[in-house]
């Protein structure tokens, strides 16, 4: 019978190792003392952490006791058990000081009351962790040796069992605090690139006021020389046309100039990285900050020459918005280096995989074994990204601590983040990142990045013609800026259609519930409804009418995303006569909308006369 049991002891034993937490698992050592070995009374004590006590974790009986019995109480049953590591018997008619310690090998039977306790110490790895309390089975019991295996055997099982449900919680707990430091590290993160990148647009703003006023001084000279040659009499066709052609080209820079300025400064969001050409991202970061390393270095008496050595180089997988911060904060280092002055020089260069490599020699990048195991485990080879200026150099002292948060050797007008959030976006970008230093013989950073490999092929559609808008169509405009509603209205003139003006939402859509219009174009930024509204409520009311959203915010909108919201096509500010006609095709061939039926084409024509 003794025999069966320990093979059934052996059997639960394979469950040992099932991920449970603690009270589970002192659930399951109940069950197997009840099912298995027939116990009328089981109590588990378990040690405390200061190891000052044990305390009642399970019991059988009705009534367990949970006072904790100290350590220090070395007359008590248990807590002998504990502290010599071995069983001892106890039975309630003797005193606790006539408790006996068994020994192996248990060879002789134990002449012992057929009742009574026997406490066993749960020992896990030499460590007692506590003592198992087991009370005589119905009958009683013979103490010898088979019996004593027997429940020893039970107490190392429930001693493994309870340290792997104490090893799982911990390591429950330990994820837990590791996922939170995990997210907290990501928020952190991603606020020091947006700072990071505040700080740049900072640096910029300046330099992009000053491209700004040369705008207007030339938008302002040009108007200016026109209105005095007109009050004198003498103004040509031709230079009535020169001078509207370099107002238009003022204005398509200016508008440039905005568009540049909020690709660069839109936040990254969390998305999967897609193919793009690193050198079109150096271009970018160029075109943008020329206003730092050309105008406002000439203005105060310092040239900068930036040298761009960029040879064809396959598309890596990135996000762009982070390798131009990347790109812009090596820059305005290398800038800030060069007080006096300087050459920076920028290359891309495609390494093959088992190729050429580099490493630090001397404080310069050579030929040599840098990022060689990159190279290896990277199908296609890295792009090398290079920056290298003339400046002070970094000192040997401080070099240690460059990526380091808050490190900075500018004083106040450093924020020590630049380095660390490059660092960290070009590990997020699965590269490498090295600087080389002497100081006064500049700094050269290489940045390597895995060529992008196994891209998705797209299959592009045949482009299909936009349908034509009618002629003379009748459009709602809802506006609430006269000088905008007043160029939109001699645009929609020119394109042949009739224009009817609303300067609110509420007035618009008093509007559309009295009149019949094709299409409706609404302003974003309204005071009492905004764009989105006007187009929601008007969807609801007539839901195969086009509606066009006019927004300076459109390159901020992704067309994917427009489905539900009541707009078929946004047209973003500021746009050319070109972009207000497609606009309305695309909005017009969105839309399921039937043309008005026997409308006057002569009152359109004379409606419409421009």
């Amino acid at each position: 019978m003794k025999h069966v049991q320990s093979l059934e002891l052996l059997h639960a034993s394979l469950h040992i190792r099932e991920p449970l937490e603690l009270r589970e698992r002192l659930d399951r050592i109940m069950r197997t003392a009840r099912d298995i070995l027939g116990l009328r009374r089981l109590t588990l004590f378990l040690a405390d952490p200061e190891g000052l006590c044990l305390r009642t974790v399970a019991s059988t009986a009705l009534s367990p006791g949970s006072r904790p019995i100290p350590l220090t109480d070395s007359e008590n049953p248990v807590v002998r058990a504990y502290s010599a590591h071995a069983p001892v018997f106890w039975n309630p008619q003797m005193p606790t000081t006539r408790a006996i310690r068994l020994q192996p090998p248990y060879d002789h039977p134990v002449g012992l009351p057929s009742d009574g306790f026997l406490n066993l110490p749960l020992i896990v790895q030499g460590r007692v962790i506590g003592v198992l309390g087991v009370e005589h089975p119905e009958g009683g019991w013979i103490l010898d040796r088979e019996t004593i295996q027997l429940m020893e055997l039970f107490a190392a099982q429930a001693a493994t069992a309870i340290e792997h449900a104490r090893l799982y919680e911990e390591a429950r707990r330990i994820a837990a605090e590791l996922q939170q430091k995990v997210e907290a590290l990501a928020q952190a993160d991603a606020a020091l690139v947006e700072s990071v990148r505040l700080r740049a647009m900072g640096q910029m703003a300046s330099g992009v006021a000053h491209d700004f006023n040369n705008i207007l001084n030339s938008i302002l000279g040009q108007v200016q020389l026109l209105q005095t040659r007109f009050a004198q009499g003498s103004v040509h066709a031709a230079t009535i046309k020169e001078t509207l052609r370099l107002l238009e080209a003022a204005a398509l820079d200016g508008a440039e100039i905005v568009r540049k300025l909020r690709e660069f400064t839109r936040p990254a969001e969390e998305e999967a990285f897609v193919p793009m050409a690193l050198d079109k991202v150096i271009e970018q970061v160029l075109d943008t900050t020329r206003p730092r390393w050309k105008d406002q270095a000439e203005a105060s008496g310092r040239r900068f020459r930036i040298v761009t050595e960029c040879a064809s180089v396959p598309p890596i997988l990135g996000n762009a918005s982070e390798l131009r911060a990347v790109v812009t904060n090596l820059l305005f280092n290398a800038l800030d280096a060069m007080p006096q002055g300087g050459t920076v020089t920028i290359t891309l260069r495609h390494v093959q995989r088992g190729g050429e490599t580099a490493q630090r020699a001397e404080g310069l990048i050579v030929n040599g074994e840098w990022g060689e195991k990159r190279r290896r485990s990277e199908r296609g080879g890295v792009v090398l990204f290079t920056m290298t200026d003339t400046g002070v150099g970094i000192p040997d002292s401080v070099k240690a601590r460059i990526f380091d948060p808050f490190f900075t050797t500018k004083g106040t007008r450093g924020t020590g983040l630049g380095l660390s959030m490059v660092h960290g976006i070009v590990r997020r970008h699965r590269g490498e990142i090295l600087v080389a230093s002497e100081e006064r013989r500049g700094t050269t950073i290489t940045i390597s990045l895995p060529i992008a490999v196994d891209i998705p092929t797209v299959v592009m559609s045949e482009a299909t013609a936009l349908p034509s808008v009618p002629y003379c169509a009748r459009i709602l405009v809802i506006d609430d800026d006269p000088l905008g509603v007043d160029v939109l209205m001699a645009f929609l003139q020119t394109l042949g259609h009739e224009a009817v003006v609303a300067t609110g939402g509420p007035e618009g859509l008093r509007l559309l519930e009295t009149n019949k219009f094709d299409l409706l174009l609404t302003d974003l930024g309204m005071p009492e409804m905004s764009g989105w509204d006007v187009a929601q409520a008007a969807k609801t009311r007539l839901p195969s009418l086009p509606v066009v959203l006019v927004t300076g915010w459109g390159d901020h909108i992704d067309p994917s995303r427009l489905a539900g919201t009541g707009v078929d096509v946004v047209l973003t500010k500021p746009y050319t006569l070109s972009d207000l006609g497609t606009g309305l095709s695309k909005a017009w061939g969105a839309s399921t909308v039937e043309p008005r039926r026997g409308y006057n084409v002569a009152r359109c024509n004379e409606t419409c006369e421009v």
